[in-house]
């Protein structure tokens, strides 16, 4: 019942608030993007918990006709649930916990149900939309006094029009061992959707090339065309971006938290410290658990693509 209020009522004068308030950004916004399974909660985890960010929490995002109202009304229990690293598919435990707030940009960008693609320019988004998306974030950094940071996988092929709304945003692309990624997704599919050859989750500009092929290649082309969708989005707009290797983050996070710590900074954002030592993480190893023909079959799609 509450979240229909909020769509209902709050939701319309949280919109027009929205469009007539002028609020500016203190800091530049942060959006991690990468493929799914690549690390990209880990990260989002590890930077929200090293550091003081504004985010949109689970609780916010489940009402996304309102974050604002909820984010404000909640002000107190902000940052509760955000401590350890258990997720389930991107989704983290607890209401308060770090939200990637699909439901919020969905209703801005196409779906893969809705609309059959993803993939945005800068010329997607009205001047309406814009001036919502950009105060909505405004207005969260506002409330929670600390820069915005966003993780969610399908901002990797909206990289252009973030930083349309977001001239300053500063991008943090992670990405994983392209067999283990691959044979992650293989598992996910099989549990969300039931087969390998079920797409699922977000899909590069070139997807209409890839429905119809094998599941197992689909997959490595999947990966293989959202990295070039990020790399070629980031070079022609000439953003402020950093790529991670999920490997190290694992391995050696406090290095990398090192190298973000620069990134930052280089970037004129500052961010106040809350945790500054972690312990490793492990390396799931997904690829040798699948059976020789499923190996085989990504490993001959990761050679044709690698060409």
């Amino acid at each position: 019942m509450i979240p229909q209020i909020y769509k209902y009522i709050l939701g319309p004068l949280e919109a027009i608030k929205m469009r007539h308030n002028s609020l500016k950004l203190k800091n530049s916004p942060v959006f991690i993007v990468g493929a799914p399974r690549s690390g990209t909660t880990l990260l989002y985890q590890l930077i929200t918990q090293a550091w003081h960010f504004a985010y949109f929490t689970e609780y916010a995002a489940n009402i996304p006709w309102a974050p604002v109202t909820v984010t404000e009304k909640k002000r107190h229990k902000f940052d509760s649930d955000n401590e350890g690293f258990n997720s389930n598919y991107g989704h983290p435990e607890g209401a308060f916990a770090p939200g990637e707030a699909g439901r919020f940009w969905n209703r801005w960008f196409p779906t893969e149900k809705g609309h059959h693609y993803n993939y945005v320019d800068e010329h997607f988004l009205s001047l309406a939309q814009t001036k919502i998306i950009y105060q909505t974030i405004a207005h969260i950094e506002q409330i929670i006094g600390a820069p915005f940071v966003n993780k969610n996988v399908k901002n990797c092929v909206r990289i252009r029009a973030l930083n349309h709304v977001f001239p300053d945003a500063l991008f943090l692309h992670i990405e994983r061992d392209i067999k283990e990624n691959a044979a992650s997704i293989v598992q996910m599919r099989k549990k969300k959707v039931g087969s390998v050859d079920k797409w699922l989750g977000v899909m590069p500009k070139e997807i209409n090339n890839l429905v119809q092929l094998d599941g197992y290649e689909q997959i490595i082309a999947q990966l293989h065309f959202l990295k070039r969708n990020i790399i070629e989005d980031v070079n022609a707009l000439d953003c402020n971006y950093l790529h991670v290797r999920y490997e190290e983050l694992c391995n050696e996070p406090n290095k990398i938290l090192k190298q973000l710590a620069t990134f930052f900074e280089a970037n004129r954002l500052t961010v106040k410290p809350k945790k500054s030592n972690f312990s490793t993480f492990s390396v799931r190893g997904t690829f040798s658990t699948l059976t020789g023909a499923e190996q085989e079959k990504l490993i001959k799609a990761i050679e044709k693509y690698d060409k």
